[in-house]
């Protein structure tokens, strides 16, 4: 990934991870809890959900093998409504 500001270097990957968490704190989102990488299960899972194949998920996610995917990555989508019912009934 290139920068967008001159000499328009490649960035690192902490810089990469830095402007994901900014991104997901400004969504409201636990950086505390979730970081940069939590993206490619989130965006994987969501794949799924919405119908993208097990194919086409492995070929865009980079994975050799079905079983990493789904043990690691394929993770359940909590709706909003499913986390306000959580910390409702919760009791912390």
């Amino acid at each position: 990934m290139l920068s967008h500001r001159k000499p328009h270097n490649p960035v690192a990957v902490s810089t990469v991870s830095r402007w994901i968490k900014e991104v997901l704190s400004l969504a409201g989102i636990d950086v505390s809890y979730f970081k940069g990488h939590s993206t490619r299960s989130a965006s994987s899972s969501k794949a799924g959900i919405v119908g993208a194949s097990v194919q086409e998920i492995l070929g865009e996610g980079r994975w050799s093998k079905e079983n990493t995917w789904q043990k690691f990555y394929n993770k359940p989508i909590i709706s909003k409504e499913q986390m306000f019912q959580t910390k409702v009934v919760s009791d912390k």
